[in-house]
């Protein structure tokens, strides 16, 4: 939908204030504000990032200037956030201790919705770490064991 050339019509209307066709343009972009409203409140920047897209960076949201400073601000803080999870799984390519902890920090102190990709990307990597530290485990927990037995002979 085109949000933005809808909300510019509305606001340029210079008819009747009753016309049905004004009216039910109105209601569209009411839900489209409460949608935005919804999605601020659940703090899930991953979908506020294409609805602020889809309708010009805020200017659909029909003069509603105290929710876009919000929502520009969420989003502001959320790619401060994102990138340092992307920092941290790239960093993480070196599959160490050190990268796992800061990683798991990055999930513990992560303050939007948890369904979003990156917080999956994140926890993925460490699901395979913990896999690979466990291999590593029992290779070495085998190679003892052989190790032991050998020497007991």
């Amino acid at each position: 939908s085109d949000w933005v050339g809808l909300s510019d019509v509305v606001s340029s209307w210079s008819f009747a204030d009753v016309d049905p066709t004004l009216q039910a343009a109105r209601s569209i972009l009411a839900d489209h504000v409460e949608v935005v409203r919804t999605t601020l409140r659940c703090q899930n920047c991953w979908a506020m990032q294409g609805l602020w897209a889809v309708n010009g960076g805020g200017r659909a949201l029909f003069g509603d200037l105290p929710l876009r400073e919000k929502v520009s601000e969420m989003l502001r803080r959320y790619a401060v956030v994102e990138n340092q999870m992307q920092q941290a799984t790239v960093r993480g390519n070196e599959f160490s201790p050190e990268a796992a902890c800061e990683i798991s920090q990055e999930l513990q102190d992560w303050p939007f919705d948890t369904d979003d990709p990156n917080v999956g990307v994140a926890r993925l990597w460490l699901e395979l770490y913990k896999d690979s530290e466990g291999r590593s485990t029992r290779r070495l927990d085998g190679a003892v064991k052989g190790t032991s037995a050998l020497t007991r002979e």
